[in-house]
């Protein structure tokens, strides 16, 4: 007696594998949505048992080391060139009950809108409740001054005895607990200082330390 063979239904067949993608999807949401709600969970926790509080940061005091204006005569032109050494001591503040990595730092010295020097920080380590020192110098080796801006710098330096500059860059940080590095926060220090080149020191300062911000 022969036997048809017993075929499935096409319908059947071809449902088959969406089923299967279906469900492989179901797998992957839900092992998103875990992930996430661990995610959440370690964020509230961190909250509520740290209290996480925004480090602080001032500039303290502000030094001039050298200032010097030579003229050098290249080929037919009178070349001017300026000699700095200037140093900013700023305080960090960690208020927090975890240690705070500051990453490196680079702030520039700009004068009417030509950067002249840079000073440039190396990263460290600030332990729970403490207090630093960070120290900058910003360092100008005989750079020869745009000419668009020498008669400038001339008139300063004969005239007024006074020469403004500004000193800017990112302060970047991250609160680390448990080995676990929060997301970068960053602050932005602006310091405007006018600078006495015979007595060589600082005449007046206007630092302006931003609001604390998210960084990428």
């Amino acid at each position: 007696m022969a036997y048809g063979r017993l075929d499935m239904p096409p319908s059947y067949r071809e449902d088959e594998p969406s089923q299967s993608l279906c469900n492989c999807c179901c797998c992957v949401s839900l092992s998103l949505l875990f992930f996430l709600l661990i995610a959440i969970g370690i964020a509230l926790l961190f909250i509520l048992v740290v209290k996480p509080r925004k480090p602080e940061f001032n500039l303290e005091s502000v030094s001039v080391q050298n200032f010097q204006i030579e003229r050098e005569f290249q080929g037919h032109s009178l070349g001017v060139f300026l000699s700095m050494h200037i140093t900013l001591i700023f305080s960090a503040s960690n208020p927090n009950k975890v240690s705070i990595d500051y990453s490196p730092t680079q702030f520039t010295c700009v004068y009417r809108d030509a950067i002249l020097g840079v000073a440039k920080v190396p990263s460290f380590h600030q332990a729970a409740h403490s207090h630093s020192a960070l120290t900058a110098v910003v360092t100008v080796e005989h750079v020869n001054v745009a000419q668009s801006l020498s008669l400038d710098l001339l008139h300063d330096v004969t005239s007024n005895n006074r020469v403004g500059f500004i000193i800017n860059g990112p302060v970047e940080a991250r609160v680390k607990v448990l080995g676990i590095s929060s997301p970068k926060v960053e602050v932005n220090v602006n310091c405007r200082l006018v600078v006495q080149p015979h007595e060589k020191q600082i005449a007046n300062r206007d630092c302006d330390i931003g609001q604390l911000t998210l960084s990428d």
